[in-house]
């Protein structure tokens, strides 16, 4: 139907129907204004949102917590609101609000950083981590008898860490009693800290009630091997010198040394 058309050559409908009808305008030209203020504000928080992440990708923040700390950031000095920030850098409100919550193991865990940054120069962060993480576990230990050059009896008790296969200790006396043993466990741990358990044997040093009584006011578990089945520690095992000819260079060491021939001696 063209303009010049009539409600006769349409059909029988009134001509008064067509001849009165107006056309109202599109609603969206009633908010011009109102529309054009809305695009302006999207449009500058486009430009702003594309600065930021521009800023945020050169610093190469790509964690969600150096995306938070970007976002406070931008909110503490009033570039941005909050919810534009949220949307932004992608962060939620529970990890933009997040406080971190400090930890008494936080001040143990930096200690333990720094003793051994100092005992191991040449390990990263990483091999550090690692080590803390896994060290501790079990510990292997052994009381190991011998014998000097002379034919004196003398014992060794050798620690062991299972994970990294680190010797904490070997204590070297004639006599090592359940008492020494723990005196020499208290040693290591304090400088190494407390496993969660301990392997060992079944000798009278290592089922004595005063290790087990130890062991349980620190919270540590004796793990008993059977009678007769040494390679249940095989850790300890092979950290011992078991051969009679690797052990004569260690006892030659304990026995005093005779002078050599020729050597003038002083009174």
């Amino acid at each position: 139907m063209t303009c010049s058309q009539t409600a006769k050559d349409i059909g029988p409908y009134p001509e008064a129907h067509f001849t009165k009808r107006t056309v109202a305008p599109p609603e969206s030209a009633w908010g011009t204004s109102d529309e054009n203020r809305r695009l302006k504000k999207m449009y500058a928080e486009a430009q702003l949102s594309a600065d930021l992440l521009k800023e945020a990708l050169a610093k190469k923040m790509v964690k969600p917590s150096q995306r938070r700390e970007m976002a406070q950031q931008t909110v503490q000095a009033g570039i941005t609101s909050i919810d534009h920030a949220w949307r932004t850098f992608e962060v939620s409100q529970t990890c933009y609000r997040y406080q971190a919550k400090a930890s008494q193991e936080n001040a143990i865990i930096a200690d333990w950083l720094l003793r051994l940054n100092s005992a191991y120069r040449d390990w990263g962060f990483g091999l550090c981590f690692l080590h803390l993480r896994n060290a501790n576990q079990t510990w292997s230990m052994d009381l190991m008898p011998d014998q000097l050059a002379d034919g004196r009896s003398f014992r060794i008790l050798n620690a062991l860490d299972d994970f990294n296969r680190q010797g904490l200790a070997m204590e070297i006396d004639i006599s090592l009693p359940e008492a020494r043993v723990i005196r020499s466990l208290e040693q290591v741990i304090q400088w190494h800290g407390k496993p969660r358990a301990i392997r060992c044997d079944n000798r009278a040093e290592s089922i004595s009630g005063a290790l087990q009584a130890w062991a349980e006011r620190h919270d540590i578990a004796l793990l008993y091997i059977q009678r007769g089945n040494p390679q249940q520690n095989a850790y300890i095992e092979r950290y011992n010198p078991t051969d009679p000819g690797h052990r004569r260079p260690l006892a030659m060491n304990l026995q005093p040394r005779a002078p050599k021939h020729g050597t003038r001696r002083h009174h």
